[in-house]
């Protein structure tokens, strides 16, 4: 089987899954900031945070087939249990590009530097072990819009002196 196939096979339970989710997750954390008085609009960070919190408590409360949700409670990454394929949740970058950058998260700038997954052989037990992909989310009137991608590159955050 072909490296491609496999990482769509994959994700497959994942596009199931997010119609339902993502919405719910929404009006969870809609709900949530509004109890605070903290307004979508002059908190956007908030908002994406407390949207990935409110997507993790989705999942761990109905867990997606195949994929296993991370330790850490201070994002949203997955396992797939059989091939071992990473996947990150992330808000859209709202500047270049659609995948945010590394930064300066050492775990986060390995996987933005990984090989090219069509380059590579598919071998052993858990062959995409060694692959991440990062799914990346963006809202515009309720309705949400995902994106895979295989990050290539660390990237650069914005800065006031950049056009």
């Amino acid at each position: 089987m072909e490296k491609l196939e496999l990482i769509r096979q994959n994700l497959t339970p994942i596009n199931d899954a997010l119609p339902t989710l993502l919405p719910q997750a929404r009006l969870r954390s809609l709900s949530a900031m509004n109890t605070l008085g903290t307004p979508r609009i002059k908190y956007p960070k908030l908002y994406a945070d407390n949207f990935n919190a409110t997507l993790r408590a989705e999942i761990a409360d109905e867990p997606i087939d195949g994929w296993q949700l991370t330790k850490s409670t201070s994002c949203l990454h997955l396992r797939n249990i059989g091939s071992g394929l990473r996947l990150r949740f992330l808000k859209k970058f709202k500047f270049e590009g659609s995948v945010p950058p590394a930064g300066p998260n050492l775990r986060r700038r390995e996987a933005w530097v990984q090989p090219a997954m069509l380059d590579q052989e598919l071998s052993g037990k858990k062959p995409l072990s060694d692959s991440e992909i990062v799914l990346v989310w963006t809202e515009a009137n309720g309705i949400f819009h995902c994106s895979a991608y295989q990050p290539t590159g660390t990237g650069r955050f914005h800065s006031s002196s950049d056009g």
